[in-house]
């Protein structure tokens, strides 16, 4: 097998293009099985940025998708602008494949996603190719975009399967932007009660996967003592999933408001427990039953924390 330094040097001074792509692709392969990539990812970035030939720069964007280090992950947005569309194409292939296996953990400010990125990503969802616009959602899923999110809520209840399935594989950067347009929804006097669960969903699944809570207070942009009314609509809207024949939805609900003392503090915490336990007593799927008591449980928790502090 070559030396690393051996496949640099191909990928940087071979003859043809198609050596350098082999070379590409190899220092791919080997860079997987290392711990420390960073030499390999250096010859990559350089060659995605610089090379002379597309055809290598393609192949060097593949192989960043393949190592998804922080190098590769900061190259791959920088080429996101590329005149070239099957290189623009690759780039958000390779960034979708990194978020795949990794999520999302470096990356562009939310507000750069949204004012610089997202635009080209809700492109590349009308491409007219499958795995570019699977990409482009995957990525707009995990990067924290409310515009974004917001796109792919709209399409997920217009039923485009690809874009529901993303929302409901969200990630970490995009908590805060889901609670915000979950409060805008469910706030409402009248939710759309559709759009609302797609929203509640992705939102419930962020906080199980990552074992997470949203505590009082945390949210600064949606105070409890601005917003009262909004948030009494949104606690109401939350009990009519909980309420709902959909099992998923109830599920959904359960996980919120066990892990949401942001909504379910205080007195609310007592009712909502109330709710929990009613709904325990005549839940039929064991699923749904699990997660209920599971909020229930931590809900006593948290109340008989603040009955102690009195």
């Amino acid at each position: 097998m070559a030396e690393v330094s051996d496949l640099i040097f191909s990928l940087n001074n071979a003859e043809t293009a198609k050596e350098r792509v082999s070379a590409a692709l190899e220092l791919a392969e080997m860079g997987q099985g290392m711990e420390d990539k960073g030499e390999i990812c250096s010859a990559l970035s350089s060659s995605a940025r610089y090379a002379e030939s597309i055809m290598v720069r393609r192949a060097s964007a593949y192989a960043l998708g393949v190592l998804g280090s922080t190098e590769a992950i900061n190259t791959l947005f920088a080429l996101f602008f590329e005149e070239d569309e099957g290189l623009r194409n690759r780039v958000v292939r390779s960034l979708g494949r990194i978020i795949s296996v990794n999520g999302l953990p470096e990356g562009p400010s939310r507000m750069e996603m949204n004012d610089i990125y997202a635009p080209m990503l809700l492109q590349m969802l009308d491409s007219g190719n499958a795995n570019v616009e699977r990409a482009a959602a995957r990525v707009l899923a995990h990067a924290g975009s409310q515009t974004g999110l917001e796109e792919l809520v709209d399409r997920a209840v217009e039923g485009d399967e690809v874009c529901a399935y993303m929302l409901s594989q969200a990630g970490v950067r995009s908590m805060e932007p889901l609670y915000h347009m979950m409060f805008e929804e469910g706030g409402r006097d009248s939710p759309d009660e559709g759009k609302f669960a797609i929203i509640a969903s992705a939102l419930a699944g962020i906080l199980e996967r990552r074992g997470m809570d949203i505590p009082y207070g945390s949210v600064a942009e949606y105070p409890a003592e601005m917003y009262p009314t909004r948030k009494t609509n949104l606690r109401e809207s939350i009990y009519g999933m909980l309420d709902s024949g959909d099992a998923e939805r109830r599920r959904d609900a359960a996980l919120l408001i066990g892990r949401m003392p942001v909504l379910f503090y205080g007195g609310n915490a007592d009712r909502a427990l109330e709710r929990l336990n009613a709904r325990i007593e005549v839940e039929d799927y064991a699923g749904v039953k699990e997660a209920l008591q599971a909020s229930a449980d931590r809900l006593s928790g948290r109340i008989g924390e603040r009955v102690a502090r009195r």
